[in-house]
């Protein structure tokens, strides 16, 4: 897996792209809560790239999306 950030204006997007196991969820999740701070007033999550997610990887864009 592979995540890739950056802003526009006042938005972040994340790239992700690959498989997110339960392995890569931690990865993902740590990676998004790294890159968002609190300049940020949206979050766009593109998941296109993403072959595969498992029921972790869904708990981890959740957790980071209650955090916000």
């Amino acid at each position: 897996m592979e995540v890739r950030t950056e802003r526009r204006n006042a938005t972040l997007v994340a790239e992700v792209e690959g498989r997110i196991d339960g392995i890569a969820a931690h990865e993902l999740e740590d990676a998004m809560n790294s890159a968002i701070s609190d300049e940020d007033a949206a979050v766009i999550a593109d998941l296109e790239g993403v072959s595969y997610i498992s029921s972790a990887g869904l708990r981890a864009i959740l957790l980071v999306a209650t955090d916000l």
